[in-house]
């Protein structure tokens, strides 16, 4: 089993929004038989002390943890806003403002090649014991 809590694409948009300024709390994904949200840091440190109660008292034990950076790169902020900023069919609530916000905090890393950035990732193995 492998768990990456909210270091994905999540956490990276979540902080993209947060620099944006004050935003209203998570919004639920559903991916098939999953849902996880978008932007709650409450949740997300709920999920995450669940999965260190289950290594403290549980049958799981972490055998092995690695952080990493992971490259990322878009070619303009029009592809960002796709991947990044409405990465589901549902409703983000992002409006014109904070749209705007957003691209001209993002107008200074893009170049002619496009943008690129560097994804903190966190993968912890864990094993469930006998």
């Amino acid at each position: 089993m492998v768990v990456c809590p909210f270091y994905s694409y999540r956490s990276y948009l979540a902080a993209a929004r947060v620099s944006a300024g004050d935003l209203p709390g998570g919004y639920e994904v559903r991916r098939d038989d999953r849902h996880f949200y978008l932007g709650n840091r409450a949740l997300q440190s709920s999920a995450q002390a669940a999965v260190d109660r289950a290594l403290a008292q549980g049958p799981w034990q972490q055998v092995a943890e690695r952080r990493f950076d992971m490259p990322v790169q878009f070619s303009d902020f029009a592809e960002f806003d796709q991947r990044m900023m409405r990465p589901t069919f549902a409703d983000h609530r992002i409006d014109a403002a904070l749209q705007e916000r957003v691209a001209a905090a993002f107008a200074p890393h893009c170049t002619a090649e496009g943008a690129r950035f560097v994804r903190p990732m966190h993968v912890r193995l864990l094993q469930r014991q006998a």
